[in-house]
């Protein structure tokens, strides 16, 4: 991947931006899965788990009622995911794909490819510099 895109930018640089055009599905899918309910209900699972193990090793008498106010949100958030299953019917079904962490390396490695070029900053920019040219101009 880093290859192609050193490739793409001193080839032809104008194309560069649409190698980061291909990522873009894929990024926006992943942002969309984190914000999902039963992600959110995962998340907060976790973070209670961790509240509690921190307060585990405080020991003091005012830790017991907060440890026992997030074991109750624990199960209030297990019981919302064994009855928010997913649903055959829907038309669309996101899940989230762990691997997409990876791709987003991948592109930030690939923009840095873009700078391994003579002319510098130019695939990065050239597309922007030329789609937004003053259309006010005439030129003759």
């Amino acid at each position: 991947m880093f290859i192609i895109s050193v490739l793409l930018a001193n080839i032809h640089s104008t194309i560069w931006i649409m190698y980061l055009v291909l990522f873009l599905p894929y990024i926006g899918e992943y942002i969309f899965c984190l914000f999902t309910i039963t992600e959110v209900a995962k998340r907060s699972i976790k973070r209670d788990r961790k509240k509690i193990e921190k307060l585990k090793i405080k020991n003091s008498d005012k830790d017991v009622v907060k440890i026992e106010k997030l074991n109750k949100s624990i199960e209030e958030s297990e019981k919302f995911l064994k009855t928010n299953k997913v649903k055959e019917n829907r038309k669309v079904i996101f899940s989230k794909n762990e691997n997409s962490k990876w791709l987003f390396l991948i592109m930030i490695i690939a923009t840095l490819g873009a700078l391994i070029t003579p002319i510098g900053f130019t695939p990065i920019t050239y597309y922007l510099k030329t789609s937004m040219r003053n259309y006010n101009v005439i030129y003759i």
